[in-house]
């Protein structure tokens, strides 16, 4: 079996599924300092490369727990953290993306940036900073200056077979209306995002259950719906 592209025994892979189970069937984290050397000692054990980045622990209602782990260690868990999504309109369109080639379900449509919240960063921190790597843009091409917050969905739970992960994030949600010179000034980062897709009230309404739209895009689009008509007139 491979676990982030390393070959690993069944033996280390069933360890790793049944302490998930357990957390998923609510068992409680150990105290921090015992909780870091579990992470320690499955690190030598997987040697992992990539995903590296800290990411807190957070309750059910999104509080932080005062753990943290590298985002391998949370995904391979299954662990609760928190995801910032951004979603930007025009007058009458919500400005989605088109996930790159780069990325685990390339083609697929997303809101307009996100990703998950750092360790130490608030996902307000976090939206600003998607919003700029992905395609270029700051709050200064905003109306209003600034990205405001829509609401934060309940948790997440995406299965990966392919990896033997569960991504289970709680998503923090907030929106803007993109000012009628900026569209020329969007800069896609490639490695993220392939293009951009315009849609309209209608169009959102029927990606809610289309195989076109990402998990993330499903999941958090009903609180976005709710808000269409206050961020498309918003002056």
């Amino acid at each position: 079996m491979k676990v982030f592209g390393k070959v690993i025994s069944d033996s280390l892979l069933k360890t790793v599924i049944n302490k998930r189970q357990r957390y998923q069937a609510g068992a409680g984290l150990p105290p921090v300092d015992r909780f870091q050397r579990e992470v320690e000692r499955l690190a030598v054990r997987l040697e992992p490369q990539c995903f590296t980045e800290q990411l807190s622990i957070v309750d059910p209602q999104g509080e932080p727990t005062g753990h943290e782990a590298p985002r391998w260690f949370v995904h391979l868990m299954g662990l609760r953290h928190l995801a910032a999504r951004v979603a930007l309109f025009t007058g009458r369109e919500m400005i989605l993306q088109v996930r790159s080639g780069n990325r685990g379900t390339p083609g697929l449509l997303d809101l307009t940036a996100g990703g998950h919240v750092p360790a130490g960063r608030t996902p307000l921190e976090t939206a600003y900073l998607e919003l700029s790597d992905e395609i270029g843009l700051s709050g200064v091409n905003l109306v209003g200056g600034n990205l405001v917050p829509v609401g934060q969905t309940g948790v997440q739970v995406v299965e990966k077979p392919f990896d033997h992960t569960v991504n289970a994030e709680i998503n923090v949600l907030f929106a803007g209306r993109l000012k009628q010179k900026a569209l020329p000034k969007i800069r896609i980062d490639y490695q993220e995002v392939e293009n951009l897709s315009l849609q309209t009230a209608e169009e959102l309404r029927a990606l809610a259950n289309s195989p076109l739209a990402s998990s993330s895009l499903c999941f958090c689009l009903p609180i976005y719906l709710e808000n269409l008509q206050h961020f498309m007139s918003r002056k």
